[in-house]
């Protein structure tokens, strides 16, 4: 069996998962690994030392995937930040020049495709005749709407958490009231567009991914005293009720949170929270297999 490093540079985090793929096509991880390193300004730009911040990451992944096999192929994508920048492209070659990755920076719909196809690896997700699916990043939110794991219809959203908190934060109190019903106001307004994946009253369930979402769950689990895969609509008010008008210092120290993912967090819980009321769920079935599962699913396809 052949390793795979697959690279994922997203707008608030850079992760990497090194895995085998056997030729039925079942993914087995060998080692992953998560950078917080935020290379989006929030506004659909990137920070100064973008390029030297992914080159590092790059560095430090082929490092950790070297110490557990001798031999593997590399594969590095982008998603939102540099999609969007206009710089982007000038970034992702100044990358290459660095460290020699070679960025590929995914469509909008090469991204939902590979994240859908990735969360569709997961075992211990219910195979489910029809599913709406999400990946929440930074910079953007990627909805599809599938079926026996084929992709049918797909829409991306400027709804980032990195961007949300950008555009309603507060100097260190992310989220008071108001902040979170415009949020929330703003959401739904751009939620109203669900209909570009066609009729969807015959899915069975809304599937989700992203560090946002794997926080939820891992905050629910402390919650209730038990860790489910399945994760209540309910229990992530309440959570966004507690956490939001923490400072974010706080909020880190007592749940365990890095600083660059507890400031976001109140953003992220209220666009998953009024994508799921306007869908029409009112729980998620969480995975931790994502993008880069799909990358090494479908790694002769991309490049």
């Amino acid at each position: 069996m052949k390793s795979y490093l697959a690279i994922d540079i997203g707008s608030n985090t850079i992760k990497c998962l090194l895995a085998e793929r056997h030729s039925d096509g079942k993914v087995d991880l060998l080692w992953q690994y998560s950078e917080n390193a935020r290379i989006s300004d929030g506004c659909g730009g990137l920070v100064p030392n973008a390029a030297e911040i992914v080159s590092d990451c790059v560095e430090k992944f082929r490092e950790g995937a070297r110490g557990i096999v001798k031999n593997f192929s590399e594969k590095a994508v982008a998603t939102s930040a540099l999609r969007e920048a206009v710089d982007g492209n000038s970034v992702a070659a100044k990358i290459f020049d660095s460290c020699g990755a070679k960025i590929f920076i995914l469509s909008e719909s090469e991204e939902a495709a590979l994240s859908y196809e990735g969360a569709m690896t997961d075992p211990d997700i219910p195979k489910f005749d029809a599913s709406i699916f999400f990946d929440l990043g930074g910079g953007s939110i990627e909805f599809v709407a599938g079926a026996c794991s084929k992709v049918n219809k797909f829409a991306s959203f400027p709804l980032g958490a990195v961007r949300l908190t950008k555009l309603y934060s507060g100097s260190d109190v992310v989220a008071d009231a108001d902040s979170l019903r415009a949020m929330a106001e703003y959401c739904r307004s751009r939620f109203d567009n669900f209909s570009v994946l066609g009729p969807l009253e015959n899915s069975k369930a809304l599937i989700g991914t992203g560090g946002a979402l794997s926080a939820a769950r891992r905050l629910a689990a402390l919650l209730n005293g038990r860790d489910s895969a399945l994760v209540d609509v309910g229990d992530i008010e309440r959570i966004l009720s507690e956490i939001a008008p923490m400072p974010v210092s706080e909020r880190a120290r007592k749940y365990a949170l890095p600083e660059s993912r507890a400031d976001i967090l109140p953003a992220a819980f209220v666009c998953i929270l009024e994508a799921s009321k306007t869908l029409g769920y009112n729980s998620i079935w969480h995975t931790y297999r994502n993008l880069r599962y799909g990358l090494v699913s479908r790694w002769e396809t991309i490049g």
